[in-house]
């Protein structure tokens, strides 16, 4: 009932709001995985107001992350869609840019030659892209995503933990992996002493 899923997102509020950190995983993990609209509007919410409170504009690409992804790597693909637009609006609605326009529905950013903000940028950009990829969901977009990743692996290995993440969500949507695996060089030179060569 309504009443509980708000009586439910009041609770994992003041667990995300305490700064436990076993609370917080806790809070978040049930936040993202239930189907409750009122959960998503409260990450959002508690995400950008933590955006806001931090002051630093050239974060908020991580922040939009933040939410964007959890939603894509359980393919709930309408719940990101729901996040990223209500996230977007709020930071234009903050600080009016006029160095993005609207393709196909995406608010597109214009690098303007300060470093951090156009990392910033390019990470809001490659995240509509990746979600407009999710949204058609075709395997047969394993290309189109090579591509889209390859332009933006720089940007995206400069914030920590990133690019693992988008891994992930290669794996899950395109049975693909950028990363390679650690091998094991004494295991791998003992299967080749041992006919594993062959």
């Amino acid at each position: 009932t309504p009443s509980n899923s708000s009586a439910a997102s009041d609770v994992y509020k003041r667990q995300l709001q305490s700064g436990v950190a076993s609370q917080i995983g806790q809070s978040e993990r049930y936040l993202f995985l239930t189907s409750d609209v009122n959960a998503l509007k409260l990450i959002v919410e508690l995400e950008y107001h933590t955006f806001k409170a931090e002051g630093k504009p050239e974060d908020f690409g991580l922040y939009l992350s933040r939410v964007v992804l959890p939603y894509l790597a359980i393919k709930n693909v309408k719940f990101a869609e729901l996040a990223l637009k209500k996230m977007l609006e709020d930071f234009q609605e903050d600080a009016p840019s006029k160095r993005f326009q609207s393709v196909n529905g995406m608010l597109i950013f214009e690098a303007d030659g300060d470093s951090d903000l156009d990392d910033c940028y390019k990470l809001i950009n490659f995240l509509q892209l990746l979600l407009a990829l999710a949204k058609r969901g075709s395997k047969d977009d394993t290309n189109i995503f090579s591509l889209i990743l390859k332009r933006y692996q720089n940007v995206l290995k400069g914030y920590e933990g990133l690019f693992e993440r988008i891994n992930e969500i290669a794996v899950t949507y395109y049975n693909i992996s950028f990363i390679k695996k650690q091998s094991n060089l004494l295991q791998d030179m003992m299967g080749s002493f041992l006919g594993g060569g062959k």
